[in-house]
């Protein structure tokens, strides 16, 4: 009976051990969390099609990608984002905290208008004719290639 209640009196000292490690382990981990926070920099917002994606930059370890709005990456989750003024909210480990995007540079993109721009007729554009095949004779190409394999290993094993 002796040996069944020191049994009992270790599991039970043992479960306390280990609430006690949770509940400083959370405790400690807390500051840390906010303190991450405290090294990210909003490098970019993009809002296209209907879905807003933030660049987020960690200032130690460098950029962390884009993200989007409602997702979450290496711990991050972006709660929300605006492009006027650029601004993202993130959150982590419970904590959340507004950022502002690092440099005053914004540029409205007019998507359409800068795709007429750049577009370019078929006479200013000159390609290597040498680098440029179509599909089509690629296709022949592979399909020569093989039968001049199969033709060979014919030949290989007539002579042998």
């Amino acid at each position: 009976m002796n040996i069944a209640r020191k049994r009992i009196a270790v599991a039970v000292l043992r479960d306390r051990l280990v609430l006690l490690f949770c509940l400083i382990a959370s405790l400690v981990a807390a500051p840390v969390w906010a303190a991450e926070l405290d090294l990210l920099e909003l490098t970019g917002v993009f809002e296209f099609g209907g879905s807003t994606k933030v660049s987020l930059s960690h200032k130690q370890n460098g950029h962390l990608g884009w993200i989007e709005v409602g997702r979450e990456r290496m711990g991050i989750a972006i709660v929300s984002a605006s492009l006027s003024p650029p601004s993202a909210t993130v959150a982590r480990g419970g904590d959340v905290k507004k950022i502002q995007l690092r440099e005053a540079k914004v540029r409205p993109l007019n998507l359409a208008q800068k795709v007429r721009e750049r577009r370019k007729s078929e006479a200013e554009i000159s390609f290597d004719a040498t680098m440029v095949m179509s599909f089509e004779r690629v296709q022949e190409l592979r399909k020569e290639n093989a039968r001049k394999r199969r033709e060979a290993l014919l030949s290989r094993s007539v002579e042998d």
